[in-house]
C-alpha cells in the first residue's frame, strides 16, 4: 500500500469513526429526552432550535456543536458525559 491510499485509508476509518460518534450522541439525547418525558418540539424550544434539527441530531444527520450539547445538556438535566457514553449513563 502506497501512502496515498494509507492515507485515504485513514480517512475513511477516521470520518466512520466521526459518523458512529455522531449515532451514538443523537441516541443519548433522545434516550435522555425521552427518559425527561420532553417532546422534540419542546426541546428544540428550550435550545433555541427547530424540531426538525432535534430529528437530525437524534438520527445522527448532523452533527451536534458544543454549544448546543451544552444546552442539550442543561436541558435534560444530564451531564454532557452522558452524551459520550456507549452504555446507558446517568441521569441527575
Amino acid at each position: 500500500m502506497n501512502v496515498c491510499e494509507n492515507s485515504a485509508l485513514k480517512t475513511i476509518e477516521t470520518l466512520k469513526a466521526l459518523r458512529v460518534m455522531d449515532i451514538t450522541v443523537g441516541k443519548k439525547i433522545k434516550i435522555a429526552r425521552i427518559i425527561r418525558d420532553v417532546t422534540q418540539a419542546d426541546l428544540a424550544s428550550l435550545i433555541g432550535c427547530s424540531y426538525q434539527q432535534i430529528q437530525r441530531y437524534e438520527k445522527g444527520r448532523n452533527p451536534v456543536k458544543a454549544s448546543q450539547l451544552h444546552l442539550l445538556a442543561k436541558a435534560l438535566k444530564c451531564n454532557w458525559e452522558f452524551f459520550f457514553t456507549p452504555a446507558e449513563g446517568e441521569l441527575k
